[in-house]
Protein backbone atom coordinates (compact mmCIF):
# COMPACT_ATOMS: atom_id res chain seq x y z
CA UNK A 1 0.00 0.00 0.00
CA UNK A 2 1.35 3.06 -0.81
CA UNK A 3 0.84 6.67 1.66
CA UNK A 4 1.81 10.19 0.90
CA UNK A 5 2.01 12.57 3.29
CA UNK A 6 2.14 16.17 2.99
CA UNK A 7 4.49 18.88 4.82
CA UNK A 8 1.75 19.62 7.74
CA UNK A 9 0.90 15.73 8.54
CA UNK A 10 4.92 15.50 8.20
CA UNK A 11 4.73 18.03 11.18
CA UNK A 12 2.19 16.88 12.72
CA UNK A 13 2.95 13.52 12.85
CA UNK A 14 6.61 14.91 14.03
CA UNK A 15 5.47 16.69 16.90
CA UNK A 16 3.21 13.49 17.96
CA UNK A 17 5.92 11.27 18.03
CA UNK A 18 8.02 13.08 20.10
CA UNK A 19 5.66 14.04 22.54
CA UNK A 20 4.15 10.60 23.11
CA UNK A 21 7.07 8.56 22.70
CA UNK A 22 9.94 10.91 23.94
CA UNK A 23 8.54 13.24 26.23
CA UNK A 24 9.89 16.47 24.57
CA UNK A 25 7.32 19.18 23.69
CA UNK A 26 9.01 20.62 20.70
CA UNK A 27 8.24 22.14 16.95
CA UNK A 28 9.04 21.03 13.29
CA UNK A 29 10.32 23.60 10.50
CA UNK A 30 10.31 22.00 6.99
CA UNK A 31 13.68 23.85 5.28
CA UNK A 32 13.94 23.42 1.65
CA UNK A 33 17.10 24.01 -0.49
CA UNK A 34 18.61 24.02 -4.09
CA UNK A 35 22.29 22.44 -3.44
CA UNK A 36 25.13 21.53 -5.80
CA UNK A 37 25.75 18.03 -5.01
CA UNK A 38 28.20 15.24 -6.95
CA UNK A 39 31.15 14.64 -8.79
CA UNK A 40 29.32 16.39 -11.66
CA UNK A 41 28.31 18.86 -9.49
CA UNK A 42 24.42 18.96 -10.09
CA UNK A 43 21.90 21.07 -8.68
CA UNK A 44 19.70 19.03 -6.70
CA UNK A 45 16.67 19.76 -3.68
CA UNK A 46 17.30 19.23 -0.36
CA UNK A 47 15.13 18.88 2.39
CA UNK A 48 15.71 19.22 6.46
CA UNK A 49 13.63 18.52 8.84
CA UNK A 50 14.78 21.00 12.04
CA UNK A 51 13.84 20.25 15.66
CA UNK A 52 13.25 23.41 17.05
CA UNK A 53 13.25 22.96 21.00
CA UNK A 54 12.93 25.27 24.10
CA UNK A 55 15.37 24.88 27.11
CA UNK A 56 15.43 26.75 30.77
CA UNK A 57 19.60 26.95 31.12
CA UNK A 58 20.00 29.12 34.01
CA UNK A 59 16.82 31.08 34.50
CA UNK A 60 17.25 32.16 30.52
CA UNK A 61 14.64 30.60 28.05
CA UNK A 62 16.89 29.42 24.98
CA UNK A 63 16.07 28.08 21.42
CA UNK A 64 17.98 24.99 20.30
CA UNK A 65 17.75 23.71 16.93
CA UNK A 66 18.90 20.31 15.45
CA UNK A 67 18.60 18.67 11.77
CA UNK A 68 17.16 15.42 11.79
CA UNK A 69 18.51 12.93 9.75
CA UNK A 70 17.55 10.64 7.39
CA UNK A 71 17.58 7.21 9.16
CA UNK A 72 16.03 9.52 12.47
CA UNK A 73 12.84 10.16 10.26
CA UNK A 74 12.97 6.19 8.53
CA UNK A 75 12.94 4.98 12.24
CA UNK A 76 10.03 7.53 13.45
CA UNK A 77 8.11 6.20 10.49
CA UNK A 78 8.95 2.83 11.47
CA UNK A 79 7.38 3.05 14.53
CA UNK A 80 3.90 4.63 13.89
CA UNK A 81 3.35 1.91 11.11
CA UNK A 82 3.75 -0.53 13.48
CA UNK A 83 1.09 1.06 16.04
CA UNK A 84 -1.29 0.22 12.84
CA UNK A 85 0.29 -3.34 12.26
CA UNK A 86 2.01 -2.18 8.99
CA UNK A 87 5.66 -2.43 8.11
CA UNK A 88 7.66 0.27 6.04
CA UNK A 89 8.90 -1.61 2.96
CA UNK A 90 10.62 1.40 1.21
CA UNK A 91 10.41 5.83 1.42
CA UNK A 92 11.45 8.70 -0.60
CA UNK A 93 10.99 12.34 -1.04
CA UNK A 94 8.52 13.51 -3.29
CA UNK A 95 11.00 16.32 -4.13
CA UNK A 96 12.40 18.18 -7.63
CA UNK A 97 13.68 21.96 -8.92
CA UNK A 98 10.63 23.48 -10.53
CA UNK A 99 11.78 26.31 -13.42
CA UNK A 100 9.67 28.98 -13.12
CA UNK A 101 10.21 31.79 -16.26
CA UNK A 102 9.46 35.60 -15.50
CA UNK A 103 9.82 38.55 -17.64
CA UNK A 104 8.57 39.06 -21.48
CA UNK A 105 10.62 39.10 -24.69
CA UNK A 106 14.04 40.07 -24.41
CA UNK A 107 13.80 40.49 -21.11
CA UNK A 108 13.03 36.22 -20.35
CA UNK A 109 14.73 34.64 -17.57
CA UNK A 110 14.50 31.51 -15.36
CA UNK A 111 14.22 30.71 -11.71
CA UNK A 112 14.51 27.45 -10.23
CA UNK A 113 13.18 26.83 -6.90
CA UNK A 114 12.73 23.77 -4.72
CA UNK A 115 9.64 21.91 -4.49
CA UNK A 116 8.56 19.55 -1.41
CA UNK A 117 5.82 17.47 -1.76
CA UNK A 118 5.82 15.55 1.25
CA UNK A 119 6.73 11.67 1.46
CA UNK A 120 5.98 8.65 -0.14
CA UNK A 121 5.87 5.57 1.64
CA UNK A 122 5.57 1.89 0.40
CA UNK A 123 4.05 -0.02 3.31
CA UNK A 124 3.50 -4.24 3.86
CA UNK A 125 1.40 -6.35 6.35
CA UNK A 126 3.57 -7.20 9.74
CA UNK A 127 4.52 -10.78 9.66
CA UNK A 128 3.61 -12.66 13.17
CA UNK A 129 3.27 -9.13 14.82
CA UNK A 130 6.52 -8.61 14.52
CA UNK A 131 8.81 -6.18 13.25
CA UNK A 132 12.59 -4.54 13.07
CA UNK A 133 13.36 -0.84 14.28
CA UNK A 134 16.78 -0.20 13.96
CA UNK A 135 18.57 1.14 16.90
CA UNK A 136 19.37 4.74 16.91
Amino acid sequence: MEIKLNRETIKEMLIQYYREYENIECDISIKTDIETVGYYEQDECVVRFVQIRKLNFMGKELKTKSILTDEEIENIIRILLHDNQLDLADWKYDKKIKTEYRGTNWDEYTVDKPYFGGIIINTKELKNGKQYIKER
